[in-house]
Parts: structure tokens; sequence; C-alpha cells
């Protein structure tokens, strides 16, 4: 099996956050993808992280 590009990583939302830029707010974890420079966020719950949207 390959492997996966850095663009590949993000468009199917493998997102790497930057080491410096990780914020905490409370159980939400937010920073910034270090390979596509998206606003990331993530949760305990989830333990991945997803671009950070408004979700419906």
């Amino acid at each position: 099996m390959a492997r996966l590009t850095r663009a590949e990583r993000c468009s199917i939302g493998k997102h790497t956050p930057v080491p410096a830029r990780k914020e905490s707010d409370g159980d939400v974890h937010r920073g910034i993808c270090r390979y596509c420079r998206a606003p990331i966020m993530r949760t305990q719950a989830t333990r991945i992280w997803f671009l950070a949207t408004v979700l419906a």
C-alpha cells in the first residue's frame, strides 16, 4: 500500500497540527494544519483532527 502525500491526507480529512500553535478550550483543542494551513480542532472523545467549520 502506497503512502499518501500531504495533499491527499488533507483532502481525506487526516490533518496534522502545527506543534507550536495548539490551543485548548476545555475539552476542545484547536490548531492549524501543518500542510494546508486550515483551522482544525479535536475533542477528547474523537481524538482525531478535523476542520473547524460549522457543524450542522
